[in-house]
């Protein structure tokens, strides 16, 4: 769980400085227009829920055993995610706090996410092509990332926290705690796994995951007995009629074509970094680093 815990913060920094970088290469020129576009897209979560019916949806109910608990009842999951989904989630960390609509259709992702005080940020991630289209709401200029992973991707895209439930999942404890529970009307299994570490100090994570949707619904990261990230799902619903649309890149938009590895060459050398490094980086460091990814998708 070290290794994890560490790259799951790495990752959530490194996406943190993503959506900045992208925030502040995009244009903000008219509030109005991100809002009509943000009306726009509601509105198709909207329709897409109203035509549920028309589409195919999968009968077979997740039945939890609530008998089990810990490793077992971690084993015993054999879920998968739906063909297609709509959720609507926020993240707070560090004073900060990011709202994001995922759109999950096929193995495509589409992510809506908002910092307050800045335009929303629009993420197409496409794992076939290992492709990653980002841009701003009412910008006329964007991203494409190619050369992405699954791996790298998670720190790209916004974290919809499964990569972290994997790794509890590979590599858990036989103490790790793991029972059946109930959350807002939905059965969940409950996960609670803690470290101590000389480096992170007490670490502790209290996750809520449903069989149902193939996600988890909510996770807190607790550090040295404080609050230090909390994850909640808001919205969601499966098996709905999505807007093919919203997968087509904007053809108001140009994209410039950058490589991942490249991306990060030269003295932007990021990708060598251990998550130990990126987690002993000061705050100077992180700007500067954001500076510097922003200068690099901007093109200058």
């Amino acid at each position: 769980m070290r290794k994890s815990m560490k790259k799951k913060l790495g990752l959530f920094l490194f996406s943190m400085i993503f959506v900045f970088a992208f925030t502040a290469c995009g244009n903000t020129e008219s509030q109005e227009g991100n809002s009509n576009e943000k009306m726009d897209s509601k509105n198709n979560i909207e329709t897409s829920m109203n035509n549920k019916e028309e589409e195919s949806e999968e009968t077979t109910d997740i039945t939890l055993d609530a008998s089990l608990s810990g490793l077992d009842l971690l084993k015993s999951i054999t879920s998968s995610r739906p063909k297609s989904m709509i959720m609507e989630s926020t993240m707070d960390a560090g004073g900060m706090t990011t709202k994001t609509i995922t759109y999950y259709n096929g193995d495509d992702v589409r992510t809506e996410s908002e910092m307050e005080g800045y335009d929303t940020t629009v993420s197409l991630y496409f794992p076939a092509q290992e492709t990653v289209y980002t841009y701003v709401l009412n910008s006329t200029e964007g991203t494409k990332i190619t050369g992405l992973s699954m791996e790298d991707a998670s720190g790209v895209v916004p974290s919809d926290n499964m990569e972290l439930f994997a790794a509890i999942n590979e590599e858990a404890s036989p103490d790790l705690t793991a029972r059946v529970e109930t959350l807002n009307g939905e059965e969940v299994i409950y996960i609670e796994s803690s470290e101590v570490d000389e480096e992170m100090g007490d670490a502790e994570i209290h996750m809520w995951y449903s069989a149902k949707y193939a996600t988890v619904l909510k996770y807190e990261l607790y550090m040295n007995g404080g609050l230090y990230m909390t994850y909640q799902v808001t919205s969601i619903d499966k098996n709905v009629n999505i807007d093919k649309d919203l997968f087509v890149p904007p053809a108001d938009v140009t994209f410039a074509e950058v490589d991942y590895g490249a991306m990060f060459g030269g003295d932007m050398d990021y990708l060598d970094m251990d998550e130990e490094d990126v987690m002993d980086m000061s705050t100077e460091d992180l700007m500067n680093m954001m500076e510097d990814l922003g200068g690099a998708l901007g093109g200058n």
